[in-house]
């Protein structure tokens, strides 16, 4: 089979968006297809990488001012991208896969391009391709219904939710693919994706990449003691109430008053490390050797994912790779991969005093990491996301040779 051109375009290969993107589109080229991955911030030498070329405007153009109590990111619509540069993305591609392209394209360009014939499949990162801009709601139902009376943004701004709703709205052939089927559903309740075409294609994980290491030896080498119940929480942003660190803590204080927690070890990475008073804890700092974080999650009994909303995390997917269990509210795409109490604990939103009890299981619950590992062979191959993704590909191809 000759290869497809894939443009995928994003805003980064760095993050949780962006590594999901990175890593499909590096899989693309492992099966013989001619991909290129088009971002506004590019760092490495990375293999079909490209910079796009910006406008010479402030990045403010990307977002909407939002509330002062608020750390949500709220997009414009509005793109820094030179608009020459996307269209001569467009005529090399045989397919537009749209990933976290927030400041990179606008809505109008994703308009003309939907009234084109080539096929744009959009893969879902979080909420903000059918909201009025922000990229998680907070609980809220707006997108339903044209996204009235926005609480997020600040009220000077107020009309423009709207406005993105009903520009968003004007959107031709599209088809909307999500990672997980909380977001599906999200989706297709919302005014600018109801009737579309929206499918359900699971992020995949390289799994020569984590999967399981020696658990005592992971521990020597991380200088992690081999006689502790480990819990890795996987949470690094301090300040993203959607995050949940402070439920978090909540959960250390319950443990603290209600049980002898001197069997456990609390392991936190990242740039910052939240402050955890009167528990064993070691913070190891800024993992970026991917391979190093594999030994973390297999040197950890637990990871724990606090979040309040998210779409399917990297974190979680890596974790179960390597065989650890994963405690994590109810929420967003977390039960699309958590099976309670064979990989992990499912938490009632957001009861702490739960998310503690299910800590101190594990002194007795021996979860079974070998099975783990099988179940993740066969439900998150990054070589099975990106194969389906070829398959839609090829399919939308061909409706779109035939309207010509």
């Amino acid at each position: 089979m000759k290869g497809i051109k894939i443009a995928s375009i994003g805003y980064t290969h760095e993050g949780g968006a962006g590594l999901s993107s990175m890593k499909l589109h590096q899989e693309f080229l492992n099966q013989g297809h001619e991909s290129r991955f088009y971002v506004i911030h590019k760092k490495l030498n990375l293999k079909e990488v490209y910079r796009l070329k910006v406008r010479e405007k402030s990045e403010k153009i990307n977002t909407v001012p939002i509330k002062n109590d608020k750390v949500n990111i709220f997009n414009s619509g509005m793109s820094i991208v030179n608009e020459d540069t996307l269209e001569g993305v467009y005529e090399w591609a045989d397919v537009i896969l749209l990933l976290w392209v927030t400041g990179a394209i606008s809505d109008w360009q994703i308009g003309r391009w939907s009234y084109k014939s080539k096929p744009v499949i959009w893969c879902l990162s979080d909420m903000e391709p059918f909201t009025g801009g922000c990229h998680y709601s907070e609980g809220c139902t707006g997108y339903e219904n044209e996204c009235n009376n926005c609480h997020i943004v600040d009220p000077n701004f107020k009309f423009l939710p709207k406005l993105g709703v009903k520009r968003k709205s004007l959107w031709g052939d599209l088809v909307v693919v999500s990672p997980s089927y909380w977001l599906y559903e999200c989706s297709k309740k919302s005014t600018v994706f109801k009737n579309k075409d929206v499918k359900v294609i699971r992020t995949g994980i390289e799994l020569n990449v984590f999967k399981p290491y020696d658990k005592n030896k992971s521990r020597d080498e991380l200088d992690l003691p081999r006689d502790k119940k480990i819990v890795f929480i996987a949470s690094h942003s301090i300040s993203d109430p959607r995050k949940g660190l402070d439920l978090f803590q909540d959960s250390l204080v319950y443990l603290k008053n209600n049980f002898d927690i001197s069997q456990f070890v609390f392991v936190t990475a990242g740039h910052n490390s939240i402050y955890i008073d009167d528990v064993s804890h070691v913070h190891l700092g800024y993992i970026s050797d991917r391979s190093q974080l594999a030994k973390i999650y297999s040197a950890s009994d637990l990871t724990a994912l606090p979040y309040r909303e998210d779409n399917l995390p990297n974190v979680l997917l890596e974790s179960i790779a390597c065989g650890t269990p994963v405690c994590s509210f109810d929420i967003g795409g977390m039960p699309d991969v958590i099976i309670d109490g064979f990989n992990g604990f499912l938490i009632p939103p957001y009861n702490t005093r739960i998310f503690s009890e299910k800590i101190y299981s594990i002194l007795e619950n021996n979860f079974n990491s070998e099975e783990i590992r099988e179940w993740s062979l066969s439900n998150l191959d990054i070589k099975d996301q990106a194969s389906n993704y070829i398959k839609l590909f090829l399919e939308k191809m061909r409706i779109g040779q035939h309207s010509e």
